[in-house]
């Protein structure tokens, strides 16, 4: 019998946070989150999200082994954005057995029930830089550090219980240039002259003091720009500030595009982050001394890198600003000798952002899949 339980505790969660460790122990694709982010999801006064959210997180047990996880997030922006009554179910875990996946998604219909709602989505998280999308294709190849990695066994667990296809995300690994592309060169010099446009990160200004300036316009475009897209809220308050202090540790100028005009507004942002998997994999997504010092070396001397932001404010979309941004990122990257970007979670009907990479050499990566399923009050 699979027996579940809420957690209620501080080793309960602890549990909760480290039992994907244990199941994918022997897995070369896994990438762990960091730890005490995880860990810090338990106490309202330390989740940034519990301002906007409500969460409960559930173990499963057969006897006293726990067999996986599950945890049920109420999103009130995104039920208010989209007058849906949805709750989302996230950090999804599991054996392979039929009889644990039932018991979780019931515990999660459960909490749904008692919040009114009629429908479950996910796996998704608190908000889009959260990890979301269950694996459906790419089983053998390597997450990143915005990606969950599960089994193949995992959509068929899921389906089981009635879940149907909601969205598809898509990855690609791009394949880039050993030189600066002049004809992209040209083309943004064009852009910036015409319509007045200036990047910050070719000033004199450091990263910090580019971040101190811009962080919060930044998110301010970044809420406009992504506001039509599947599964976004609004990104505010001490959630943009976390977000804002794991950029000034981890970008580099090199890696970043912050475009303004004349009146110093941002009108368009692309950050490249230096891939941390290698770390996070040896250090089990538990930061010391040693793996922070690690990490601010890859951050310095990538092997690899992942695409995580791009965003344009709607006026100035198809002016030719993409070009500005991929001519000053690329020149980065080929100074640093990088070779390919895994370009992370892009909706399939995204059509903005899959254009940016046609007539580019490129290789399907992964296919991530949102599910959808409506309850019975």
């Amino acid at each position: 019998m699979v027996r579940i339980e809420e957690v209620k505790t501080k080793k309960q969660m602890k549990k909760f946070v480290e039992f994907p460790l244990k199941l994918y122990e022997n897995c070369p694709y896994y990438v762990p989150q960091f730890y005490g982010d995880e860990y810090r999801l338990f106490f309202p006064e330390k989740n940034v999200h519990s301002e906007y959210s409500k969460s409960r997180f559930f173990l499963a047990y057969k006897g006293d082994e726990i067999v996986g996880r599950i945890a049920g997030i109420v999103v009130y922006p995104y039920i208010q954005k989209t007058g849906r009554k949805v709750m989302r179910f996230s950090r999804f875990d599991l054996i392979d057995d039929e009889e644990v996946a039932r018991a979780l998604f019931k515990a999660v219909e459960d909490f749904a029930r008692e919040e009114g709602l009629d429908e479950i989505q996910g796996p998704m998280g608190y908000n889009d830089t959260d990890r979301e999308g269950l694996l459906v294709e790419g089983f053998d190849k390597m997450s990143t550090y915005a990606e969950n990695y599960s089994y193949d066994y995992y959509p068929r667990l899921v389906e089981q219980n009635g879940f149907v296809k909601e969205v598809d995300w898509l990855e690609y690994k791009i394949f880039l240039p050993d030189k600066p592309v002049e004809k992209l060169k040209k083309m943004s010099e064009l852009v910036a002259k015409r319509f007045k446009l200036r990047d910050v990160t070719k000033s004199s200004l450091s990263m910090s003091q580019i971040i101190d300036r811009y962080g919060h316009k930044v998110f301010d475009l970044v809420n406009i720009a992504y506001e039509p897209l599947h599964g976004t809220i609004p990104l505010k308050g001490r959630v943009v500030d976390e977000i804002i202090g794991v950029f000034k540790l981890f970008l580099t100028k090199d890696f970043v595009s912050v475009i303004v005009d004349e009146n110093d507004n941002v009108v368009a942002f692309a950050v490249v982050l230096a891939s941390i998997t290698e770390e996070l994999k040896r250090c089990k997504g538990k930061l010391t001394p040693l793996s922070i010092y690690r990490l601010l070396k890859l951050k310095r001397h990538p092997k690899a890198v992942e695409f995580a932001l791009i965003a344009i404010i709607p006026e100035y979309q198809n002016k030719g600003l993409t070009a500005m941004m991929m001519d000053k990122i690329l020149n980065g990257l080929i100074a640093k000798n990088i070779k390919y970007a895994e370009t992370n979670l892009e909706l399939e009907d995204n059509s903005k952002v899959l254009t940016l990479w046609e007539g580019v050499e490129k290789e399907f990566l992964k296919r991530r899949r949102c599910y959808v399923k409506k309850i019975e009050p």
